[in-house]
């Protein structure tokens, strides 16, 4: 028998870890060269979508500087005199245009106004110094405040011609932020910035995240994946001007996919939740290895059957035992716990919670014998059944409820929140035992006198709560009997 047992190891065995090993080095090696890949399109899929917004906000700030460019032309031709019609006109024409919420012509002697024909001080403004009309480069400021209407800003600076002055177009800041609201298209968690090719936050969408805590992109970052902080910072400087870089902040980790705007010095950031991106990384893996998985499928199916087959025997073994532990736990009469299963489940949460409010009641029927003398023994299994059958289902499935002697039950009450409630679960079952009657023609009312003991404060154990129980019932019975008392006398306060 031993020997057959090691011709059907060497003949199956054997091969099959063979086959199996070859098997393995291949798909690891496909799936290593698959995971590369997958790596690769999802990022290329990132700096696509980065792009779509970059150029929808890089068409915006060209119609803007057109449409002013175009203004500076039709005032340098009709001429700019004071807060003239022709002025107003040009500038309101430019802001409808534009969407700017303002627009101002400073002329070169330094008087300045806006598309209303309002004069606007311009010289008592901190950024006036940025400003340089005798430069022929249009220029982009971002502005905390334009502190002239106290709002944020794109400023648009845009020289007119043979030096007669500059137009500033004011452009709001929440319009561009509604620009790079991503939607669905990477997550909806993704968050967009602008910033300067320093790190430098210019601005950045309403998403909360950790890496516009500080004003610094660079300053939130705690740590950056392949690469180090100075080699990422001259990437996004880099003449690229697009990539991905896997980054965290105070544990929120990303990917930041970036591509340079044609504003100066400035490049779009789209800080993409890495969960998403392991999941659309995982996606196309998955994809790209369903040829390979079909194959491996197929291979540990030969292997699955030999050992289902062993599986299957097990757990039905299992599943008897299981069954047979189960009927072994039960009284059969009530479907209660039985006396030992009652024990052994009480002792189990003792030793779990030990520390934990619980209530154990023990009750006995009043004048048992007596039912059974005078009514039978039928009805007297009857009243026991329709205990069972209301004490099963009138607690908690985790709570413990069994039957522990011919007419004596156990109930056990895990998990009670404070004294109170010993005395509410108390009252209860005492209102239960007011109302309780046994039988289909003749209805008999059974009582039942009951102990009760509070856990851990009147025994620790088993075997010392059962025994501060028993006496509270004596304490009961000696009372009269169809009543309920407490170990530590607690009872006077629900007294029936």
């Amino acid at each position: 028998m031993i020997k057959k047992d090691k011709t059907i190891l060497w003949r199956w065995v054997l091969p099959l870890s063979v086959l199996f090993v070859v098997m393995l080095v291949f798909v690891i090696r496909f799936s290593n060269t698959t995971k590369a890949e997958a790596v690769s399109d999802v990022n290329t899929q990132m700096i696509d979508v980065a792009g779509k917004y970059a150029l929808k906000l890089n068409q915006k700030f060209r119609h803007i500087k057109t449409a002013g460019e175009m203004t500076c032309t039709i005032l340098s031709i009709q001429g700019i005199e004071g807060r003239s019609t022709n002025l107003q006109q040009c500038l309101r024409a430019v802001a409808e245009k534009t969407g700017v919420y303002l627009a101002v012509f400073v002329k070169k002697n330094g008087e300045a106004f806006d598309q209303n024909g309002n004069p606007v001080e311009i010289e008592n403004i901190s950024y006036a110094e940025m400003l340089d009309p005798s430069d022929e480069a249009d220029q982009f400021l971002f502005l905390t405040d334009d502190e002239i209407l106290g709002r944020s800003c794109l400023l648009l600076e845009i020289p007119a011609k043979d030096g007669q002055g500059e137009l500033l177009l004011y452009y709001p800041l929440e319009a561009i932020v509604e620009q790079m609201n991503t939607g669905t298209e990477n997550h909806e968690d993704t968050f967009a910035l602008i910033m300067s090719s320093d790190g430098t936050i210019k601005v950045h969408n309403n998403v909360k995240t950790n890496f516009t805590q500080k004003a610094n992109l660079w300053d939130n970052v705690d740590s950056i994946y392949n690469v180090t902080l100075n080699k990422a910072k001259r990437l996004v400087k880099g003449a690229d001007g697009q990539g991905v870089l896997q980054a965290a902040a105070q544990g929120e980790e990303r990917s930041l996919v970036y591509i340079s705007l044609d504003i100066t010095d400035s490049l779009l950031v789209l800080g993409v939740d890495q969960n998403y991106v392991k999941e659309r990384q995982q996606y196309l893996y998955r994809s790209g290895n369903k040829t390979t998985y079909q194959l491996v499928f197929i291979f540990a199916i030969s292997l699955v059957v030999i050992v289902v087959l062993n599986v299957v025997n097990g757990r039905k073994s299992v599943e008897n035992s299981k069954v047979l532990e189960e009927k072994a736990d039960t009284d059969l009469l009530t479907g209660l716990n039985n006396k030992l299963a009652t024990e052994r489940k009480i002792k189990e949460y003792m030793r779990e919670h030990p520390n934990s409010k619980a209530l154990m009641f023990v009750l006995d029927i009043d004048n048992f014998k007596k039912i059974n003398d005078t009514m039978g023994h039928a009805f007297g299994d009857e009243v026991l059944r329709e205990l069972g059958r209301y004490l099963g289902s009138n607690f908690r499935v985790t709570d413990v409820v069994g039957r522990t002697g011919g007419d004596e039950f156990t109930i056990f009450l895990k998990n009670l929140k404070d004294d109170p409630t010993t005395i509410r679960e108390s009252q209860k079952l005492i209102n239960f035992f007011r109302s309780f009657q046994v039988g289909e023609y003749v209805k008999y009312s059974a009582t039942a006198s009951i102990g009760a003991a509070v856990f851990p404060e009147d025994g620790k154990d088993f075997e010392s709560m059962y025994k501060a129980a028993d006496q509270a019932l004596y304490k009961a019975k000696k009372r009269g009997k169809n009543q309920l008392a407490f170990y530590d006398d607690r009872d006077r306060k629900c007294t029936k």
